[in-house]
């Protein structure tokens, strides 16, 4: 996502004639614009890596959330109806 955004301001330099963040001009800033952009794509993957994690794990819990509590209304219900019969 970050990467087209660094896309479209280049095309906004194509057609408008200006950068929009100095630091994206490779007349000033040469070889460190290719860090910058290096480090906006490891961020980026960094980034998107946690988010994947952090659902991953929200999965889980609700699993296991869920499990339980369907473990339990059986559990009840298995009692209720023994003491029926009983």
């Amino acid at each position: 996502m970050l990467g087209c955004y660094l896309g479209v301001a280049y095309i906004t330099h194509a057609t408008k004639g200006f950068y929009t963040y100095a630091f994206l001009d490779p007349t000033k800033k040469g070889k460190a614009l290719a860090g910058y952009i290096i480090g906006i794509a490891i961020a980026e993957c960094i980034i998107f890596a946690l988010v994947k994690g952090l659902m991953i794990l929200r999965s889980r819990v609700v699993q296991k959330r869920k499990d339980r509590e369907s473990s339990l209304h059986q559990e009840t219900a298995s009692v209720r109806s023994n003491e029926r019969l009983a």
